[in-house]
């Protein structure tokens, strides 16, 4: 059992079994509306300067369900920017075993990278008593032509798809719903290094605050990022779903 994960289990966390791979624990809050906002003004960039980059996502078109590829915990991410182009197959909430063991032992290759993480989202009126797991496989690309739509899932992300999901996906028939305009950066809470992502499109604002910690701290970091993101004399708006579910249900 990977040391992340027998963590966990000391601390009362329910976790899967002992094939379960733990590359990062971490802790965020999604803010929307006006206090995106707040949070994004009081959380400036420390570092680097902010990227910027359009997101698409990719989703099967069917008259009775409005996301049916998301319904079944998958997601298909295209970022398009200077320095940020890449595609993404994101696996949440991950269910472990879903998945041949193979996929578990793959960290990087020339072109690709995985990882999975363990996310607690913190919310305005309550600390999170659970987790959701979730596999990123990215692929970076060199080249990104103008139409996201002539971008190709690569033959790696269309076998993890097909190994994870229960129906078939035909890349060549996905409609791409978007765009999203998204910036991030990196910024310091109480000297920890925080990750901040914006996300805008018509009629909405997201921010998601991240920090990535041991599991033994996890609850510390909770309690300070809910502390953080308090509003005085009104609930904070926060969303407890991703923020990928609130922009396919709004475009």
């Amino acid at each position: 059992m990977p040391d992340a994960v027998r963590e966990m289990a000391a601390n009362g966390v329910v976790v899967p079994d002992g094939r379960a791979r733990c590359d990062a624990i971490t802790v965020k809050a999604v803010v929307t509306g006006r206090d995106a906002g707040l949070a994004a003004a009081a959380l400036r960039a420390t570092e680097r300067p902010p990227w910027a980059a359009r997101i698409f996502f990719g989703e099967l078109d069917q008259p009775r369900r409005r996301h049916p590829l998301l319904d079944t915990g998958v997601s298909l991410r295209v970022r398009a920017g200077p320095g940020r182009r890449d595609t993404a197959v994101v696996l949440r909430p991950l269910r472990r075993q879903g998945l041949p063991d193979r996929w578990f032992a793959m960290t990087a290759s020339a072109s690709h990278s995985m990882t999975v993480t363990v996310d607690w989202t913190v919310q305005a009126d309550v600390l999170p008593t659970d987790h959701v797991d979730v596999l990123t496989l990215t692929h970076d690309l060199d080249r990104l032509g103008a139409d996201p739509g002539d971008v190709m899932w690569s033959v790696l992300q269309r076998n993890l798809v097909m190994d994870y999901c229960p129906m078939p996906v035909p890349f060549d028939r996905l409609v791409l719903r978007g765009p999203v305009m998204a910036s991030g950066w990196t910024s310091v809470l109480d000297g920890l290094p925080v990750a901040v992502q914006r996300w805008t499109w018509p009629g909405h604002e997201t921010l998601e605050i991240a920090i990535r910690t041991e599991p033994r701290d996890a609850l510390l970091i909770a309690h300070l990022l809910r502390a953080a993101l308090r509003v005085p004399g009104r609930r904070a708006e926060m969303l407890p779903c991703s923020t990928t579910k609130l922009v396919l249900d709004s475009l």
